[in-house]
C-alpha cells in the first residue's frame, strides 16, 4: 500500500485483512479510503457497504460514533448499488436490536421486494437474500399487524431452516390468529 496507495485491490485487501483481524478502526480507515476511489462499480459499492459495516462495529465500542453517521453510511453504499439488500438489512437489524419495530420492519419489508442481484458476483451475502430479509419481517409484521406479510415471511424462512423453533413458535402465532 505504501508503494501504490492508489491500487485499488491492494486498498481494498487491506481493508479486509484488518476486518478479518476484528481490527475495525483500521479496517474502516482502509475502505474508506477505497470508497472515495472509482473502480469497478460492484468493487465501489462494497467498499462503501463494509466502511458502514466496519463504523456499525465501532459505533459500538466507541461514543464518538453515533448510529446517525452509520446509518448514513449504510444508505450511501444503498444508494450505490440499490440491487443489492446488504445495508439494509444491517439498518434492519440494527433498530430490531433496539426493540424498534416499525423502523427494522420498514428496511426489511423493503428489502423483501428486492430480487436477489443474480448478475452480482463480489461477496453477496446470500443469507440475507434467502433468509434474514424474511426473518426480520416475520418478526416485526405483527406490531405493524401486518399479518399475512409476516405469516408469508416466516413460512419463507421456515423453508431454509425448517428446524427453527423461534420461527415454528412465531408462525404459530400467525396462524392462531386466523
Amino acid at each position: 500500500y505504501q508503494n501504490n496507495p492508489h491500487n485499488l485491490h491492494t486498498t481494498y485487501y487491506l481493508g479486509q485483512t484488518y476486518e478479518s483481524l476484528g481490527d475495525w478502526k483500521n479496517a474502516y480507515k482502509f475502505y474508506d479510503i477505497r470508497a472515495h476511489q472509482s473502480g469497478w462499480e460492484e468493487d465501489d459499492f462494497l467498499a462503501h457497504y463494509k466502511a458502514a459495516y466496519c463504523a456499525d462495529n465501532l459505533a459500538k465500542q466507541d461514543s464518538n460514533i453515533t448510529w446517525d453517521f452509520v446509518h448514513n453510511l449504510y444508505l450511501k453504499a444503498y444508494a450505490r448499488r440499490p440491487t443489492r439488500i446488504e445495508p439494509l438489512i444491517r439498518i434492519s437489524i440494527h433498530y430490531f436490536e433496539e426493540k424498534n419495530m416499525p423502523l427494522a420492519y420498514l428496511y426489511a419489508k423493503y428489502a423483501l421486494d428486492v430480487p436477489y442481484p443474480e448478475k452480482d458476483t463480489n461477496f453477496v451475502e446470500k443469507e440475507m437474500y434467502h433468509y434474514s430479509r424474511y426473518l426480520l419481517v416475520g418478526l416485526t409484521a405483527w406490531d405493524m399487524h401486518q399479518y399475512k406479510v409476516g405469516e408469508y415471511a416466516l413460512q419463507k424462512a421456515l423453508e431454509l431452516h425448517p428446524d427453527n423453533a423461534l420461527i415454528k413458535s412465531n408462525l404459530e402465532i400467525y396462524r392462531a390468529r386466523n
